[in-house]
């Protein structure tokens, strides 16, 4: 049977608190039957194995009520608890770091009873995690009088207790936890008592193994009472079966049972839906045990949990991915010049590139792609503009601009047909190759922007050009 968290008088007028008997272990550690030790993986489960900290991957928040040993007459016992626990970067370490904190509540209509829990866990290996736990623990009574005084007062005590843990992972399916509980086994008696009472040393071992979606695990636990010269054994099994394969619903059921040898058997059961997919993600869970030793008591127990990036995290995080974007950008520019020198060198000569302000300039020779003086494309004109089309599906979205360009002989109206005509019919070739004709616009220049001399041939060749502008906007 659970220990009961009732305020109790001895000969000696001592309150003893239950620290040891506690009733703070996680939610889904309880549906499992405690076997929880070699998993340990939520921000409560540092009063278990501290060292299972390590494995959160973000800031981790979570609360639980519970109301324990439904069914006692005459009072009510509750446990509320709030814990919280992040990873952290240590300088120059590419190990797992994380810290821990929680605050547990465990109170009846006579006594209450707080523990305040600081954790760090710390990852050796990256199959070997270890942690520590400082325990601060405080208990105080309702006002009474003492059986050997005639003084009225309050009973209380507060004491500090150490454990440490660790957790070793040869594998993904397989898992093995050690924790020492209460190291330096504080007197947990009233403060005003003569006497001593401590919590015992407590050994925990217990290991795990899944098997597809179906998670085993497994505890032994030894109290070592030293001022009472007394042990005390309990085995603890427990499983958890996802359910998501089978349903298509985030849900998982477990099953515990725990075998105290000095105390009845207690059975748990409980369940957990848990919304990861978007950026808030939680998981609610619920256990229920009972006492076979005494079936009308038994407990209910709730909790939800959060995480979420913490700042330092979220901007790491953010940093990593501009990193991973400005990489992908310089490969693909990479490739992007490779692609372009490849269409280069099969348009040969014809084809000049040309980086500009607004863009890339594809510059071609006009003598080349039209018949002499008119607007009509050659068939060596039409291979050209080919490489040039391939030139413009490097750049699938953005906008493009054809200039046609001639040199001064002729009139002034009779170059500025003819540029705007030859424009026209490269960008009309280039819709009908594919290009979208609300990306594409065309304008005739005549002689207006030679790039050379019109007093010499060779320069009024180099002026009679189309140039394909793929903009930068």
């Amino acid at each position: 049977m659970f220990f009961l968290l009732v305020f109790s008088f001895s000969f000696f007028a001592v309150a003893y608190a239950a620290f040891e008997n506690v009733m703070t272990t996680t939610v889904r550690a309880q549906g499992m039957g405690d076997a929880f030790c070699s998993i340990s993986d939520e921000p409560a489960s540092i009063l278990i194995n501290p060292a299972g900290i390590t494995k959160l991957k973000r800031m981790s928040l979570g609360s639980s009520y519970s109301n324990l040993f439904f069914g006692l007459v005459n009072d009510l016992v509750y446990n509320s608890l709030i814990s919280f626990s992040t990873p952290i970067q240590i300088e120059n370490e590419k190990t797992k770091n994380a810290i821990g904190a929680l605050w547990s509540l465990l109170g009846s209509n006579k006594y209450s009873e707080n523990i305040f829990a600081f954790s760090y866990a710390h990852q050796i290996f990256e199959s070997l995690s270890v942690g520590g736990t400082l325990k601060i623990l405080f208990w105080n009574s309702a006002r009474t009088l003492s059986f050997n005084s005639e003084e009225e007062g309050p009973l209380s005590n507060t004491s500090i207790s150490l454990d440490a843990g660790l957790i070793y992972k040869p594998d993904e399916a397989i898992s093995f936890g050690l924790t020492l509980g209460n190291l330096n086994q504080p007197n947990i008696v009233s403060s005003s008592s003569k006497i001593e009472d401590h919590l015992p040393l407590e050994i925990r071992t217990g290991g795990s193994f899944s098997l597809e979606k179906l998670l085993i695990s497994f505890d032994f636990i030894n109290k070592y009472y030293t001022y009472q010269e007394r042990t005390e054994s309990t085995v603890c099994v427990g499983a958890e079966q996802d359910l998501a394969p089978l349903f298509k619903v985030p849900l998982s059921v477990r099953g515990g049972v725990n075998f105290p040898f000095l105390n009845g058997t207690n059975l748990s059961f409980g369940g957990s839906y848990k919304n990861l997919e978007n950026d808030f993600p939680f998981q609610i869970d619920y256990a229920m045990i009972i006492s076979l030793f005494q079936a009308n008591l038994f407990t209910h127990r709730f909790s939800f949990t959060t995480s979420f990036a913490p700042v330092q995290e979220a901007l790491k995080e953010e940093m990593r991915k501009r990193e991973e974007e400005l990489k992908r950008l310089e490969e693909e520019k990479k490739k992007l010049e490779e692609k372009k020198e490849e269409i280069k060198e099969k348009a040969g000569e014809a084809i000049k590139l040309e980086e500009r302000t607004d863009g890339l300039g594809i510059i071609i020779d006009a003598d080349i792609i039209f018949s002499e003086q008119t607007s009509v494309l050659s068939s060596e004109g039409f291979s050209i503009l080919d490489r040039a089309l391939e030139m413009a599906n490097l750049y699938p979205e953005n906008k493009i601009r054809v200039e046609g360009h001639t040199d001064s002989t002729g009139s002034w109206a009779a170059n500025m047909k003819l540029s705007l005509e030859r424009a026209q019919a490269v960008a009309n070739y280039l819709v009908s190759k594919g290009i979208d004709k609300s990306r594409i616009s065309s304008r005739g220049y005549g002689a207006d922007k030679p790039v050379d001399s019109n007093d010499t041939e060779t320069g009024r060749k180099q002026n009679r050009r189309i140039e394909i502008i793929i903009l930068k906007w």
